[in-house]
């Protein structure tokens, strides 16, 4: 299973969303959070982790194909206990990794197609004119679409309604922070809302690291992003089968 993570606009906490999913996954799956927004990473400088970028090294092990082993092989561990595939800052560096992970047939595709695997892809936030984010999301089976509840943030997110209904057909929402309640942006926006989560503190000193690690472990965040989680899983049970295989073979079909 793939879920994309993005924002349209702004830093609504896309990556903090994604990793607390990742942290509060309540099926039988180990989730691994990957990096793929084209600007750059942030999670290895933000949890001050060492080393080499390992979404490197998994674009090179996977140029001949892979699994969700071969995944679990490149990730770092997060103070919060996510696994995550970390990126290079250098956005530049990151894109031809992302296009070589998501291409046709690639390792992404195969995840995708794997109930046994579940990875967050961390697109950032999304830009129609970028090749490497539509790529990810044509294998991912559903897009969550990060928004403060907030009212530019609403209306902008509305006057693009159009262009976010082509990126992904299956989009749902997860409201982050205090403002308009789910039902009156479900009504506004016409697309459903999957959870809400607080509003955490962010930062890269290692005092704002160790509070984002306390905060994300108090049992309300938790919940919270539990909560997303199941309707994620819940969604998936009534379908009978992913989106995402629903989707290709309809697009199959077409093309027959």
């Amino acid at each position: 299973m793939l879920f994309a993570v993005g924002s349209w606009r702004g830093a609504p906490g896309v990556t903090t969303t994604a990793l607390a999913l990742a942290e509060s996954w309540p099926g039988p799956q180990s989730p691994v959070v990957l990096e793929c927004d084209p600007r750059g990473g942030s999670v290895a400088c933000r949890f001050l982790i060492p080393g080499s970028r390992t979404v490197e090294a998994l674009a090179s092990a996977a140029r001949h194909g892979g699994d969700a082993r071969l995944l679990a092989e490149h990730t770092r561990t997060t103070s919060a206990g996510a696994a995550v595939v970390t990126a290079p800052e250098d956005g530049e560096r990151l894109r031809p990794l992302i296009a070589a992970l998501a291409k046709p047939g690639g390792l992404l595709s195969t995840v995708a197609a794997d109930s046994g695997a579940v990875m967050f892809a961390d697109c950032g936030r999304l830009d129609p004119r970028d090749a490497e984010t539509r790529a990810v999301l044509a294998c991912a089976e559903s897009l969550i679409l990060v928004i403060r509840p907030v009212v530019e943030h609403a209306l902008g997110l509305k006057a693009v309604l159009g262009q976010i209904r082509e990126l992904h057909r299956d989009v749902g929402l997860v409201l982050v922070g205090p403002g308009y309640s789910s039902a009156e942006l479900t009504w506004l926006l016409e697309l459903p809302v999957w959870g809400t989560l607080p509003l955490l503190p962010t930062g890269t000193t290692s005092r704002a690291v160790e509070r984002l690690r306390r905060d994300r472990t108090q049992a309300g965040f938790r919940e919270a992003a539990a909560g997303v989680a199941d309707v994620l899983i819940e969604r998936r049970l009534v379908a009978g089968s992913a989106p995402h295989a629903v989707r290709m073979a309809e697009e199959v079909g077409a093309s027959a």
